[in-house]
């Protein structure tokens, strides 16, 4: 998922997460939502060049050890990355 000059939103809480899944989010002067429902684990990690990612999910410290995982992967160029819970 990119954005460049812009926004994007990509809204997973309707979707089913297989083992080992990726998003790819690239903010290249502007911003990436990734919105999950709350009973998914978040592995967020990636490279932030004069912008930020940031985990604003409700915390990952009452969901059950097998619960699904997504892994996001963020590049953040003068933009931002934030996955959440819900849309603003």
């Amino acid at each position: 998922m990119s954005a460049v000059f812009g926004g994007a939103t990509l809204d997973m809480r309707e979707a089913r997460l297989d083992p080992g899944a990726t998003v790819d989010a690239l903010a290249l002067f502007g911003g990436v939502d990734v919105i999950v429902p709350t009973g998914w684990r978040v592995d967020l990690g990636g490279l932030p060049i004069f912008g930020g990612y940031d985990d604003k999910t409700t915390g990952d410290g009452d969901l059950p050890p097998d619960a699904p995982v997504l892994r996001v992967a963020a590049t953040a160029i003068f933009g931002g990355v934030d996955v959440k819970n819900e849309r603003d």
